[in-house]
Parts: structure tokens; sequence; C-alpha cells
């Protein structure tokens, strides 16, 4: 009898679900094309180990315990809307506002949330936005290219020749989708725009642009993400010592079309250290908060910057090159 009763007590502890418990996608489509794992991309089987949840002993990071949903945000209609579109290894969290869909792996994910949107999301809110989202935003997290493009051009509605390689925030659609590869830092960049765009609707690309990618490679320092320095400064570095920068003002009155064009790449650095430098002067939550009260006054931000540094476009222009140039390309910071 004694033996019958642990026997019945092991299956109930395999078998019994909480209800909080994230729920692995159970899609049983032979046609998807996302299912296509031809890439020649491999991913580390130790960052990406894999693990059933309907096993109660195998789990190292229990995704029940890092979900968190909130009255009022209507979680089912998402899943609804995309659970369909996507292969039975994407498992699913409620997060805050957002539900995060996922083929990592269930430690990969678990770190992702609770390191990367956690602490953008506590930083952002923290030290610049005050608007909270109204809806629910959907993060896609894709272990290889092709099914990223596939999910992007057929659900998404990404033309494949706009098709960013590694993310997008897709303001349509609210949707954050990201192809993961470790040393990017698109999912904090991307969710740094799905958080900002609430807030700062009117925000500039530059200035939108400049925080993401302040956030790519960053480190929580007394509740702000500090960033650290990624292959951007290299970049303009470049441009200096080649004599294609020609100061900051051009970048920051260009307009949003002209932004994403054929000088995309430069652009994204300047506006990198544009942000880095008043982060290192402490006046970055500053200039966001003069921006956003004035942005109908000035888009561009040049006229408030000059009057936060109390110095002309030109002058800072010439300090901040001054700075990127001083920066030790192996420093963090």
């Amino acid at each position: 009898m004694k033996n019958l009763m642990l026997f019945l007590v092991f299956i109930c502890l395999i078998t019994c679900k909480s209800e909080a418990e994230p729920e692995i996608l159970n899609i049983n489509r032979t046609d998807n094309k996302f299912s296509n794992n031809s890439d020649n991309e491999k991913i580390d089987s130790d960052e990406l180990r894999t693990t059933e949840l309907d096993s109660a002993f195998d789990i190292s990071f229990d995704l029940n315990e890092i979900e968190e949903s909130e009255s009022g945000y209507d979680y089912e209609t998402v899943i609804k809307n995309y659970a369909g579109n996507l292969t039975n290894d994407f498992i699913y969290v409620k997060f805050r506002n957002f539900v995060v869909f996922s083929n990592l792996g269930e430690e990969l994910t678990y770190k992702l949330i609770d390191n990367d949107i956690r602490n953008v999301y506590d930083a952002m809110y923290k030290n610049y936005l005050t608007v909270k989202p109204q809806k629910v935003t959907g993060v896609f997290l894709f272990k290889n290219f092709t099914e990223y493009m596939n999910f992007s051009t057929e659900y998404i509605d990404i033309p494949e020749d706009d098709l960013s390689p590694f993310g997008y925030y897709k303001i349509s659609k609210n949707v954050v989708v990201v192809r993961y590869i470790d040393w990017k830092g698109s999912l904090p960049h991307e969710i740094t725009h799905a958080l900002i765009q609430i807030d700062f609707p009117n925000i500039s690309s530059w200035f939108d642009e400049g925080i993401g990618t302040l956030h790519e490679r960053a480190s929580i320092v007394d509740g702000k993400l500090i960033g650290k320095h990624n292959e951007r400064l290299r970049a303009l570095k470049r441009a200096i010592n080649d004599g294609r920068f020609t100061g900051i003002e051009e970048m920051m009155r260009t307009s949003d079309e002209n932004f994403y064009g054929k000088n995309s790449p430069l652009y994204y650095a300047i506006a990198r250290y544009v942000t880095g430098y008043l982060q290192h002067l402490g006046l970055l939550e500053k200039f966001y908060k003069t921006y956003k009260s004035t942005v109908f006054n000035d888009r561009s931000g040049v006229s408030q910057l000059e009057k936060l540094l109390g110095k002309n476009i030109s002058e800072i222009s010439d300090d901040i090159t001054e700075y990127v140039l001083s920066i030790n390309t192996e420093s963090s910071r």
C-alpha cells in the first residue's frame, strides 16, 4: 500500500502543471516552412541547452518562476494570433507587457528575459519613461536566420530586401523580432525601441537609435544601463580618420528616411556616441526629458543640445570627436 501511494505521488509530480506555468507551443504542422534547419549556422550546445518542460526533474531554469503576468493585459489574443505560425519547439512566457516566443531553449530564454528584458524595462522606467504600455507586445526570438526571415516576410510583412539581419521593432504590428546572436545585443536594443515609442512617440530616429545602440552592450550600475563600447566605436573612429565624418549636425537634422538610407551605418555609430557622450557627462536623462518636452520646437534636438551644454553644435561636435578618439578601443566604457 505504501509503495502504491509513493507511485501515485510520483506520477502526480510529473503530470501536474501549475496554472501559471509557461506552455510549449504544441503546433503540429508538417508543412511549416519555419522548420527549415538547413542553415549553416550552429547553436552552441552548452549555451542553448534545451530541456523538456514535462519533466519535473530536468528543468534547470524554471520559466514558471520568471513569468510575470499583470492584470489588464490581453496576453491570450497575442498568443492566439501567432502560435499557429510557429513550430512546436517554441515556448512562450508572459512577462509584464510582453509575450516572449522563443525556440532558443529554456535556459537561454530564461536568461534573456531575466537580464536583457528585465534590465532594460527597469532602467528605462527608473530613469527615462513615465508612460506605461497599454498593449501586449509580442517578442519573437529565433535561433537561425531562415526561420527569422520566413516569419518576418510571411507574417510581419517585412520585404526581404528591407530585413535587418539581426532584428527589428515593427511599430504597426507591435512586435519585436530578433535573430539571436550572442554578441550583437539586438534584444535590448529592440526592447528599448518598443518601450521608448510609447513614452516618446515623436522621438527622432537618431535619438531613438542612439539610446537603442547604447543598450546593445551595457551593464546595470545603480539602476542605470551604462553603455559599453562595441563595434560601432571602431566604425566611427575609422570614419573620423578617413574624413567621412563631417560632424553630428548633419546626422541630427537628417530626415527619418535618410537616417535609414545609404549612410545608415555611420549615422548609427554617430548617434551611439552622441548619447554615449551625454551619458559620460551624466546628462543623458536630463536631455531625454528636455528634448521630449520641447520636441515640437525643434525635432532635430540641436537647439536642446546646445542649450544643455552651453555651446554651439560645431563646438559640441568637436568635443564628441575628441571624446571618441580618446577612448581606448579595448576598454569597456
